[in-house]
């Protein structure tokens, strides 16, 4: 049909190579994605459509956008939607393991995990609240 936009004309798609999900929260779905021109692992969100409709995910993206430090994932990317996918996917670098995932696999902070490594995760969260509550 004329004037419907297809996957080749969603900026989206001409950047990145989507692949599976691999999350889902609140404000929408994540995806595993390839940048299309560098081969650079991505995480790509989409908003979900309802989080939009109530204004949250605005105040996710300034927020994201305004934040600059180690302890807080960085926001690469804000790709305007198009007619066939949620109407925002946000862009973030793509991490082997977070600490969702770390807790899942040792089934919780276990006798055997080392002191060291509780605190220094404690240390980075309380680093990134820190941060998060300066801006």
């Amino acid at each position: 049909r004329r004037g419907r936009m297809t996957q080749s004309d969603d900026p989206l798609y001409q950047k990145y190579v989507l692949a599976s999900r691999i999350g889902h929260g609140t404000y929408g779905v994540v995806y595993q994605a390839t940048c299309a021109k560098t081969g650079v692992a991505k995480a790509i969100k989409a908003v979900d459509p309802d989080a939009q409709k109530s204004g949250r995910d605005s105040v996710e993206i300034q927020v994201l956008r305004a934040c600059n430090h180690h302890n807080v994932i960085k926001l690469e990317e804000v790709i305007d939607g198009a007619e066939a996918r949620p109407p925002v996917a946000l862009v973030f670098p793509a991490y082997d393991m977070d600490l969702a995932k770390l807790i899942h696999l040792r089934r919780g902070f276990p006798e055997d995990f080392p002191m060291p490594q509780r605190q220094c995760i404690a240390q980075g969260l309380w680093k990134g609240v820190e941060y998060m509550h300066s801006i």
